[in-house]
C-alpha cells in the first residue's frame, strides 16, 4: 500500500511547491510502518534466512521511496541517508537469498538514479563512479526473472533510456555501444511497445480507465526525439486527457504538470505549422519567440524533479525550436 500510494505522488506530481497533504502524509505514514515492521522481525533471534532476506528487502524498498519522495521535496540529506539505508538493505537480502529478484529492481534504480545525477550524491554513495549499465543491467535482470515489480520495472527501465538518449555525455559514442543513441532508442521503443501490449491494450471495460499517464508522457517524448511531432502531439493530447479524467474524480494534480503538457501541445503544432506567405511567417516567428520566452523564463514541456535532467529536457525542445526559427528565416523576417 506504501508503493502505491508512492506512485500516486509520483503520478500526481509532487514537488517541493506542490502536494497533497493527506496523500503525502499517508506515504510517510504507511512507509514509516513499514520499516518499523521490517526492523522488528529483524531483531527477532528466531527468525530463519529467507525471513531474514525478506525483512530486509521489505526495509530497503520503504527507504528507496521514502529517498525518492524527500528528493522530489528537495531534503536531500534525507533523500541521501534513506538511499544509502536502502542500498545496504536491498544488498543484503540478495546476499542472503539471491533470488529475490524484486531486489535486483531496487538496487537497480538506486545504482542507476546516483550515477545519472551525479554531484556530491553519487561521490559519497559510490564513490562517483558511474554505475549506469550496472543499475540497467539489474533492472533488466529483474524484469527476466518476472519480479513482482514487473509493470514498474519495464517503465522505469524504459524511461532510464528516454533519459540516456538526451545525455550529453553519450552524444559521441559508437553506434554499437549499449548508451549510445542508436542503442538506446532502440530499448526504449521496445520497452515501450511491452509495456503498452502487456497491461494498456485491452483495459478492462467496466473500468474508468483512460489510458497511462507515464506510458503517454515517455511516448510523446520519444516521438519528439524522433522529430515525430504530430504523434507526439496525440500523446500530449493523451496526458492532458488523464489528468483531467484524475482532475475529475478528485484527485489534485500539480498545476505545474497541466501547464507543462499543455505547452508540449503548443510546441508540437508549431513544430508542424506551414508558413509560405511572409504574413504567416512573421505569426509562426512570434509564436516561436513566445516559446522560446517560456522555456527561458524557467518553462518546461515534461516536468522532472532534478535540475540537471530538466535542463537536458530543455535543451531538446530548445534545439527544436531553434531549427524551426531558421527554417522560417526568422531573423530576416
Amino acid at each position: 500500500y506504501a508503493g502505491l500510494l508512492g506512485e500516486l505522488c509520483h503520478t500526481l506530481a509532487f514537488t517541493s511547491k506542490y502536494q497533497d497533504e493527506k496523500i503525502a502524509n499517508d506515504f510517510l505514514t504507511h512507509s514509516r510502518r513499514v520499516k518499523t515492521i521490517a526492523k522488528s522481525i529483524l531483531s527477532d533471534d528466531s527468525i530463519t534466512q529467507n525471513q531474514e532476506a525478506e525483512a530486509n528487502l521489505y526495509l530497503g524498498a520503504s527507504e528507496g521511496y521514502i529517498g525518492i519522495f524527500e528528493y522530489g521535496q528537495g531534503n536531500l540529506l534525507v533523500a541521501l541517508l534513506n538511499g544509502f539505508q536502502a542500498d545496504n538493505h536491498l544488498e543484503k537480502a540478495l546476499l542472503l537469498n539471491p533470488n529475490l529478484v524484486d531486489a535486483y529492481f531496487g538496487l537497480g534504480m538506486y545504482r542507476y538514479g546516483n550515477s545519472r545525477l551525479g554531484g556530491l550524491g553519487n561521490l559519497i554513495m559510490q564513490g562517483g563512479k558511474d554505475l549506469r549499465l550496472v543499475g540497467m543491467n539489474h533492472i533488466e535482470h529483474a524484469i527476466l526473472n518476472q519480479t513482482t515489480t514487473l509493470p514498474l520495472a519495464l517503465k522505469t527501465l524504459a524511461w532510464f533510456y528516454i533519459s540516456e538518449q538526451i545525455n550529453p555525455e553519450n552524444k559521441n559514442l559508437p553506434p554499437e555501444n549499449p548508451l549510445s543513441r542508436k542503442k538506446t532508442r532502440q530499448n526504449a521503443i521496445g520497452l515501450l511497445v511491452e509495456l503498452e501490449n502487456r497491461y494498456f491494450k485491452q483495459p478492462p471495460v467496466d473500468l474508468p480507465f483512460r489510458g497511462n499517464k507515464e506510458l503517454a508522457m515517455m511516448k510523446a517524448l520519444q516521438f519528439v526525439l524522433d522529430k515525430e511531432y504530430q504523434k507526439a502531439g496525440v500523446e500530449f493530447k493523451k496526458v492532458l486527457e488523464i489528468c483531467d479524467h484524475l482532475q475529475n474524480r478528485g484527485f489534485k494534480i500539480n498545476p505545474q504538470l497541466v501547464q507543462s503538457v499543455e505547452a508540449g501541445i503548443e510546441f508540437c503544432d508549431l513544430m508542424l505549422l506551414q508558413a509560405s506567405q511572409e504574413k504567416d511567417k512573421r505569426v509562426a516567428c512570434h509564436k516561436v519567440s513566445a516559446q522560446m520566452e517560456f522555456l527561458n523564463s524557467g518553462g518546461s514541456m515534461v516536468e522532472y524533479d532534478s535540475k540537471k535532467i530538466r535542463s537536458e529536457l530543455h535543451a531538446v525542445f530548445s534545439n527544436a525550436l531553434q531549427e524551426k526559427a531558421e527554417d522560417l528565416n526568422c531573423e530576416r523576417i
